[in-house]
């Protein structure tokens, strides 16, 4: 025989509806670039498209930095080297320049 207790009942319809909800929350896009269905209109977005190539190689300087900002869009940026703590929250208008030991860029990416 089926039982269904209330304080079951409740916790399963919590659970559903937390995963609906957290589904609601996650973008459509899933480029780094931000530039996909998800970006939304007179916001600012990082995109990092064909700019590997200019930046991959060069010195993190105050200068160059902010050289990929502009180059990217982005209205936020940091700089983390591999041994470095970042939130893994994303944040479609932000530049992370990911640089080696010595402050050398590896790699940019979104979020």
């Amino acid at each position: 025989m089926l039982q269904c207790s209330s304080r079951h009942f409740h916790r399963g319809s919590l659970v559903m509806l937390c995963t609906v909800a957290l589904a609601a929350c996650v973008g459509t896009s899933t480029s780094g670039s931000g530039t996909g269905a998800g970006a939304v209109q007179g916001v600012a977005r990082c995109s990092v498209d064909n700019l590997q190539s200019r930046f991959v190689g060069r010195t993190a300087s105050d200068e160059v930095v902010a050289e990929a900002v502009e180059a990217t869009g982005s209205s936020r940026v940091r700089v983390l080297a591999p041994d470095d703590m970042a939130t893994m929250d994303y944040v479609g208008s932000r530049l992370n320049v990911l640089t080696d030991d010595t402050g050398v860029i590896r790699e940019l990416r979104c979020g």
